[in-house]
């Protein structure tokens, strides 16, 4: 089984994760890791040192001219320009492969695509109830922004302005993030349970 986490950053995606890789014996399965090392084999640097300049999101990397968020979007955007599907393929077990998984963050419409295209896929949506598009930084988070506003209209029976996707059909399940740790791993097991007995 093939588990995807969509949502915007700092809400639970990977706690989430922890909880399934835990509880059910999943290999977390990050699709920004062969970003992180094949940036690292092309700059000399080690993944520690992405890792310690990647929260810095307005200083430049010692020896770089921008921020390390910034490269590695800028790294990833490339080769997808190339081919859309690149970081994907490398990170996500071939469709063959009978590996339990869990993808902690799918941040666009071709990582949501793919997660789908494996038998058994499961998308889960995790968000906290205080999040508004606002508070997004990164273009890379405009897919969880778009399914919010969708689960919001939807909510309020109203429309959205303007063209927005269907990527709100492809969620099977949403987790609202707005309690303590235990209640939302007992929500993430409710989930899980049901699905692995069905």
């Amino acid at each position: 089984m093939l588990i995807g986490i969509i949502g915007p950053k700092q809400h639970g995606k990977s706690t989430v994760a922890k909880i399934i890789a835990e509880a059910y014996n999943f290999e977390i399965r990050e699709i920004s890791k062969p970003i992180v090392e094949s940036f690292c084999e092309a700059f000399d640097v080690t993944p520690g040192f992405v890792q310690e300049w990647k929260t810095k999101e307005m200083e430049a990397a010692p020896g770089f001219d921008n921020s390390m968020r910034s490269m590695l979007e800028e790294w990833g955007s490339v080769h997808r320009f190339c081919r859309q599907s690149y970081w994907v393929d490398l990170a996500l077990p071939s469709r063959e492969q009978k590996v339990d998984a869990v993808i902690p963050n799918i941040r666009n419409e071709d990582e949501l695509t793919e997660v789908k295209r494996h038998p058994g896929s499961l998308l889960l949506y995790v968000c906290k109830p205080t999040f508004t598009r606002d508070q997004q930084a990164s273009p890379l988070e405009s897919l969880a922004a778009s399914i919010h506003q969708q689960i919001i209209a939807r909510e309020s029976n109203a429309s959205l302005p303007g063209r927005h996707g269907n990527e709100l059909e492809q969620i099977d399940e949403i987790i609202w993030n707005s309690g303590s740790l235990a209640e939302l791993e007992f929500r993430v097991r409710e989930i899980l349970d049901e699905r692995l007995r069905g």
